[in-house]
């Protein structure tokens, strides 16, 4: 007897119930297992796992089977010899979260009287990569459940964590379990037990020679700070060949019989590193037939054609010619338009709580001043999923201080938001003060305010951290009928999303005429989020030259259409007084 569409349901139901009780029945019973495993080793896709994150595939679990097998084997032949090791993988592998962030977090659980250290290209970013380790330790609710030891007994400064466990142990080198360097600060005499060194170059493709010359001479002076024994850990990405990790890291220690190298691609590859196709037969770089490794997160085209991208931008875009057309990097079209159905169901999840807040940052960029705004303020609620950047709230408007810290603080409420992020010299201003009151008033004392900095010093630069995901069409807005909100006081409503798609298409002018109040928090999101984004810092300038001589040098440049030869690769920078600016 056939069964009704009714009885197939009803029978569909309770199978996929009995699925979802068999499925989490194995998670309650594989956890405890899992947190044994994940101290085990050198390894760290079971903690990853363990903590919440994505990455632990089978691309993974090969880099930690040869990192264990890399460590394990140097310490039983050569105890105590420095062993140096370089992971060199492609954007999008996981590189930082892994083998940065939770590869500090087992060694503080495992090891807490074990030193560590944490070296990036400035000790800014080298602090901002300590802040979701320390997040994690103290608040990961399977960290807390697996590892009581360990939660609670937390100490930290802005750039050091201290697991007070290793207070009890004889440590005259150095108390704190991990700690920040960056190339721009000096290096002390301390000695630690592991190094890990992530964008000792920073997020540039293109730097200025002198930031480059600066980090190759650190990278040699980090081995004598390591214990007899210790490890040192390089991660980088894959540029090709003579490049300056090729250069300074897999030439420089190449002999070396205590240096190892593990290179991931994102293609399939034979022993000597050659691209393949299908078929096992050696192709050219830009081969179609090579076979991708990881596609799912980028694309191949995308992982291609990047540098080149971001070299015309810098080349080309950031001289300013004449036409503005010309000019046009943040392409609007490049915006997402949520689906309305979409974009409510994710409203509804954020005041009920079911979007968690860790994926949340309320910004405001401000204009400090009390009075009614001669420029304008920007608010923006973001929300980051590991995927899509979806600016959920955003608007555009010349409201008085007091009147702004109360929608600000309305918004917490609203969202039941306990962060509100802001530029640091906005909230240690006017607007803390009004801020603060507001807040009181509605009971809401527990909320922080978070000074944020941008990825660059330079306001292009900054606000063009945001176009690798604009490229891949992860930048999400919210339906058109849903960003109409007032400009002035009681005045009429205005299309915000109008605003932000003409300062788009506005940048980049001169800097200190675009309208840029939306799309400023473009360079500050990278930052909120700790997403590892690539971008060009030009601030380093020459200080011997006078203000005027820049100004008539800009002139200069606005009047000639500048191309860069398509074959030379070493490029004269008019912003360092004859520097080179190297192609990576």
């Amino acid at each position: 007897m056939k069964k009704t569409a009714s009885e197939l349901y009803k029978t569909k139901s309770a199978l996929q119930e009995k699925l979802q009780a068999l499925q989490k029945a194995y998670q309650e019973q594989r956890e405890p297992l899992l947190a044994e495993r994940a101290l085990l080793g050198e390894g760290v896709s079971d903690m990853a796992e363990l903590i919440g994150y994505d990455e632990g595939g089978k691309i993974h679990k090969r880099v930690d089977w040869r990192l264990n097998l890399i460590i394990a084997r140097h310490k039983k032949k050569y105890p105590k010899e420095k062993c140096i090791i370089a992971i060199n993988c492609f954007r999008g592998f996981g590189k930082s979260t892994l083998y940065n962030r939770v590869r500090l977090i087992k060694k503080a659980i495992k090891k807490p009287y074990e030193s560590n250290l944490l070296v990036s290209s400035k000790r800014d970013l080298a602090k901002a990569m300590l802040s979701p380790i320390k997040r994690i330790l103290a608040t990961n609710p399977r960290i807390r459940k697996y590892y009581p030891n360990t939660v609670g007994t937390l100490k930290w400064s802005a750039d050091e964590i201290l697991v007070a466990q290793a207070e009890s142990m004889e440590n005259p080198d150095n108390n704190y379990t991990i700690e920040t360097f960056g190339v721009d600060s000096a290096i002390a005499s301390k000695r630690y037990h592991e190094i890990i060194v992530d964008d000792i170059i920073g997020k540039q493709n293109i730097v200025n020679s002198k930031d480059l010359e600066m980090a190759a001479k650190t990278l040699p002076l980090l081995i004598p700070l390591l214990h007899p024994g210790g490890v040192l850990i390089i991660l980088f990405m894959r540029w090709g060949k003579n490049d300056w990790y090729e250069e300074n890291v897999l030439e420089k220690f190449k002999n070396s019989k205590h240096f190892h190298l593990i290179r991931i691609t994102d293609v399939e590859v034979n022993e000597e590193g050659n691209p393949i196709n299908k078929y096992g037969e050696v192709v050219g770089e830009d081969s179609p037939e090579r076979i991708p490794v990881y596609p799912e997160k980028y694309p191949l085209s995308y992982l291609d054609n990047e540098r080149e991208i971001m070299k015309d931008l810098y080349y080309a875009h950031y001289r300013q010619f004449p036409k503005k057309t010309e000019n046009k990097v943040l392409d609007p079209e490049f915006l997402v338009e949520m689906d309305e159905e979409e974009y409510l169901m994710s409203i509804d999840n954020v005041r009920t709580g079911k979007i968690p807040r860790s994926e949340l940052r309320l910004f405001v960029d401000n204009a400090n001043t009390v009075s009614k705004q001669s420029n304008p303020w920007s608010i923006s609620l973001w929300r980051y999923n590991g995927n899509n950047l979806d600016m959920l709230y955003f608007r555009k408007t010349k409201y008085s201080l007091d009147a702004v810290s109360t929608e600000l603080a309305l918004l917490a409420q609203k969202f039941n938001l306990s962060d509100i992020h802001g530029e640091k010299s906005g909230l240690i201003g006017n607007l803390q003060f009004y801020l603060r009151q507001k807040l009181n008033k509605l009971g809401l004392k527990h909320v922080n305010l978070v000074e944020e900095s941008h990825e660059g010093t330079n306001k292009k630069v900054r606000i063009l951290a945001m176009q690798p995901f604009l490229n891949i069409r992860a930048v999400r807005v919210p339906p058109k009928k849903y960003c109409f909100y007032p400009y002035e006081m009681k005045g009429e409503k205005v299309n915000q999303l109008k605003l932000l798609k003409e300062e788009m298409e506005m940048f980049p002018d001169d800097a200190s005429n675009i309208p840029d109040d939306l799309i400023d928090s473009f360079g500050f999101v990278p930052r909120m989020f700790n997403i590892e984004t690539e971008y060009f810092d030009t601030s380093v300038m020459n200080p011997k030259k006078t203000a005027k001589e820049e100004i008539d040098e800009e002139e200069r440049l606005r009047r000639e259409a500048w191309d860069p030869p398509e074959t030379q690769t070493d490029y004269e920078d008019p912003d360092s007084g004859g520097e080179k600016v190297i192609e990576l």
